[in-house]
């Protein structure tokens, strides 16, 4: 499963890096992004963010997301697909129920539920479990601020759109539900070594995780490569009609690691692209470089 710089035009705001998540400046023609890498996510202790993350977030003139996730949504499942319990083997079923036990989720609704919904739902659970909540996710958090101010929102994709993407999934998005189910028992490390990387930034141990991902070329392709490509377009052609100045993009940090991430595709633009934080190593062990 998924999801992210200092404008020229704010002198007293000083380019230097303090190890921290990952966050860039990329700059053109008067047009500066702030690019945070984030995870959807989080807990208190995240907080507050290092200096240089928080005065581009005060000095910008628009804050960009993925998707507003405290806006209303339409979620219409639809009826064109299958169920779980129709993917499912008998061992994954028996997994699955071992694993709603544990997570206090309901078995019964799940198996009637898409397999991308039972893997987002299981994923959730999941999280909530390490520690971490949505309501304290980087994207949440700076929504938040930025509703308070009343600063400019603009969705690179939105709420619904991520929806109809994952519905359209080949196989009602089953190869997301598989790993999910069948690799539980490693998965909390896993998740806290994520996360922990994602706190240091520590860029290696990222894209060790994205590379070792299990997904096909087919889903990868779908859930991450045409997803930067568009958002990248999105950014660099200035779809969004923005004045010059500063704004401050959050964005997956899967999202800016790897080939064909959206920092490459901006410098392949002309951005400039600098680095705002510094990373380090986490202190986790490599627990991805086993899985290809």
């Amino acid at each position: 499963m998924n999801r992210w710089l200092v404008s020229l035009l704010l002198p007293l705001v000083s380019f230097f890096s303090v190890s921290a998540p990952l966050a860039w400046q990329a700059e053109k023609a008067g047009l500066s992004y702030t690019i945070l890498g984030s995870i959807h996510a989080g807990k208190q202790s995240f907080y507050p963010l290092p200096s240089p993350i928080t005065n581009a977030f005060k000095n910008s003139q628009g804050l960009i997301v993925e998707a507003d996730i405290q806006q209303p949504f339409n979620l219409d499942l639809g009826s064109d697909y299958k169920t779980t319990q129709d993917y499912l083997s008998q061992a994954q079923s028996k997994q699955l129920i071992k694993i709603t036990n544990e997570l206090a989720l309901p078995y019964d609704a799940l198996i009637q539920a898409p397999p991308w919904m039972t893997a987002v739902t299981l994923q959730m659970g999941q999280a909530t479990n390490a520690g971490l909540t949505p309501q304290l996710g980087i994207d949440n958090h700076f929504l938040t601020q930025a509703h308070q101010k009343k600063l400019p929102v603009y969705e690179l994709e939105g709420m619904e759109t991520q929806i109809q993407l994952l519905k359209s999934l080949k196989n009602d998005g089953y190869e997301l539900l598989k790993p999910t189910i069948e690799e539980w028992e490693a998965a909390n490390s896993e998740m806290q070594c994520l996360v922990e990387s994602w706190f240091y930034g520590d860029t290696q141990k990222l894209e060790s995780i994205l590379t070792s991902s299990q997904l096909s070329d087919e889903f990868n392709e779908a859930l991450l490569v045409k997803r930067n490509q568009e958002w990248a377009k999105i950014l660099g052609e200035n779809e969004f009609e923005l004045p010059k100045g500063h704004y401050f993009a959050v964005v997956g940090a899967l999202h800016l690691v790897g080939s064909d991430n959206v920092l490459e595709l901006l410098t392949q633009q002309g951005f400039t692209i600098k680095p705002l934080t510094q990373g380090k190593k986490a202190l986790c062990p490599d627990l991805f470089s086993s899985r290809s």
